[in-house]
């Protein structure tokens, strides 16, 4: 009987260190760094979110809060495993379930039902992809910088199929005050594009 009892408790002992075991190799997948410096941004255009009122006119400067839209490491989705977690849209996923449909992988069902999915990016990587083809983004930091004195907005018009406007410097603070005129721009649809440490352009389009 002790030799039995002894015989149990080695084998939950091995089944214990056998969990033990696999739970140290679930690891967690996160977004590449950006490489982006929001201390330092001199050339580049990052997505940006801001309102009208972060606008400094008589300053000439425009407060923004930076994202970077999430990129991660194809080789590394391609590892994931149940039982992995994958930090997307600022949550962690653990992973319960992945399939694969063309570009797309899919993890415990895709978004619809609480998961996650990512597509098929340019060099070796996957982006986060939300509906209607939305990526995701996580936020970088704030920048404060100064406008161009050839600043240009391109803004969107009130659907898709409505042309973009571009208005010039000296007509943009009027336009923004405008009634009529969204006064939020989203990570989602602005891009702002810097040359030179200053702002050149701000670009809104369209989404559903």
């Amino acid at each position: 009987m002790k030799k039995f009892i002894s015989a149990i408790l080695l084998i939950m002992l091995v089944a214990c260190a056998q969990v033990a075991e696999k739970g140290t190799r679930h690891t967690t997948v996160a977004p590449l760094p950006s490489g982006l410096d929001v201390a330092h941004l001199t050339d580049a255009t990052v997505a940006a979110r801001f309102d009208v009122d972060q606008i400094d006119w008589q300053q000439r400067i425009i407060y923004l809060d930076v994202y970077a839209e999430d990129r991660y490491d194809a080789v590394e989705i391609s590892r994931l495993e149940v039982g992995d977690t994958l930090a997307f849209d600022g949550r962690g996923v653990v992973v319960d379930s992945i399939s694969t449909a063309g570009d797309v992988v899919r993890i415990n069902g895709g978004i619809e039902y609480g998961g996650a999915e990512l597509v098929a990016d340019e060099g070796g990587t996957y982006r986060g992809l939300m509906l209607d083809d939305h990526g995701t983004y996580s936020p970088i930091g704030n920048a404060q910088l100064p406008l161009a004195d050839d600043l240009t907005l391109t803004d969107c018009g009130d659907d898709y199929t409505s042309p973009s406007r571009t208005i010039a410097c000296d007509d943009i603070k009027d336009y923004l005050e405008q009634d009529s005129i969204d006064r939020k721009f989203f990570c989602l649809n602005t891009t702002v594009r810097i040359s030179q440490g200053k702002v050149v352009n701000i670009t809104r389009r369209w989404i559903p």
